[in-house]
């Protein structure tokens, strides 16, 4: 029961992504943040979008991390169409030309969207170092031959720090 809430709630997080993405046109590979106040709880939250270069509106490509105030911050990973049986996948992920590092995320899936996330707040922090001064970013996730890429991040920098110090 417990998983299907979690799902539920990263499903949401997913779909407000997804809008974002749509109402920006395109903005592969790109960053980009956003500061949103909800006027009916007071809730603030904070996102910022890592669009891939080959992204399109039928099954964008992205990473994006979320936070809420008083919450843990939250790293989805939207693939485009993928299918596992597995409950948890490794992502291999390498900036410019820095040595590949790994990180393993929970999966979930349904008939629309494939969707990773994680909530390992020091893989994150790690992750908007690295994002922070990095201009390109591939991955590839476990059991897929597929590389995703994130080049001219131009953005990165200033979005990153937008982010972090918000």
């Amino acid at each position: 029961e417990r998983s299907r809430g979690l799902g539920d709630v990263y499903k949401r997080q997913l779909l407000k992504f997804s809008l974002l993405f749509f109402s920006l046109n395109s903005f592969c590979g790109n960053t980009i943040f956003d500061d949103s106040l909800d006027e009916f709880t007071d809730e603030r939250t904070l996102q910022l979008g890592v669009f891939a270069d080959d992204s399109n509106s039928v099954t964008p490509k992205l990473i994006g991390i979320s936070c809420k105030k008083g919450g843990e911050p939250r790293m989805l990973l939207q693939p485009g169409f993928m299918f596992s049986t597995e409950s948890e996948l490794t992502v291999t992920y390498r900036f410019e030309k820095n040595e590949p590092d790994k990180q393993v995320f929970s999966y979930l899936s349904n008939a629309n969207r494939s969707l990773l996330y994680t909530n390992n707040k020091g893989f994150i922090q790690r992750f908007l170092d690295d994002l922070r001064i990095s201009d390109n970013l591939i991955l590839k996730i476990e059991g897929s031959s597929e590389i995703i890429r994130f080049r001219d991040l131009t953005e990165s920098k200033t979005n990153v720090s937008k982010f972090v110090n918000a």
